[in-house]
């Protein structure tokens, strides 16, 4: 089943992804193509001890995934 969401400005990304999988009693979601834009980045890097934070305005040029 395919799935496509629309987030307003200042949507929390990950937050609204797991949302609307509660909502809909999806247990694992698979994400082929974003586009669009963040304000605020948090990303978890391969190895890290902790997470790479940053504000500012970064497009999205590719994003997919798995959730579960």
């Amino acid at each position: 089943m395919i799935h496509v969401l629309r987030l307003e400005n200042g949507n929390d990304l990950k937050q609204s992804i797991l949302k609307f999988c509660i909502n809909n009693n999806i247990k694992v979601v698979i994400i082929l193509s974003s586009v669009g834009s963040l304000n605020k980045l948090n990303i978890r890097l391969v190895q890290a001890d902790n997470c790479l934070i940053k504000n500012d305005y970064f497009e999205i040029i590719v994003l997919n995934g798995t959730i579960s």
